[in-house]
């Protein structure tokens, strides 16, 4: 019996050692995350839908949830200016705390209200998005 609770407690902190782990390699921007690798493994390839181009802005929209993030647009075009809409409705868990590491962005979205941001992506690969825990997660592909 002795020897299963300890079988246990290791697989515990095991488990909450990697989370730890990934959670700051998400607060990072790294794109080496679980979350990653299981979008590789299930090769989502829905949602991988250009960001349109109006008036020289590629525009792009993230709705944000009490579960996380949501967007019909996943690939964006390096050096071109973006314009991003956070769209937030009735929002209370941390997803409110949005986070864009590799740009230095941060803020408290409102529970319910649209922030808009503008930056230009210059590097290929991806963008990474997250709430202040690591917890919700998305990302943008960047390519020239």
């Amino acid at each position: 019996k002795n020897i299963f609770l300890t079988y246990i407690s290791a697989i515990v902190l095991v488990i909450i050692g990697f989370t730890s782990i990934n959670t700051g390699l998400i607060l990072k921007g790294s794109t080496y995350t679980f979350q990653n690798y299981w979008n590789l493994l299930i090769d989502n390839t829905k949602n991988k839908d250009q960001a349109p181009i109006v008036n020289g802005f590629q525009e792009v929209e993230i709705e944000v949830s009490n579960s996380g993030y949501k967007t019909n647009t996943k690939m964006l075009k390096a050096g071109i200016p973006v314009k991003l809409r956070i769209v937030s409705n009735n929002v209370f868990s941390c997803s409110r705390s949005f986070v864009i590491p590799s740009i230095n962005y941060s803020a408290v979205l409102p529970q319910s209200g649209t922030e808009t941001i503008e930056f230009t992506p210059t590097q290929t690969g991806n963008l990474i998005y997250t709430c202040s825990m690591g917890m919700y997660t998305g990302s943008f592909t960047v390519t020239n």
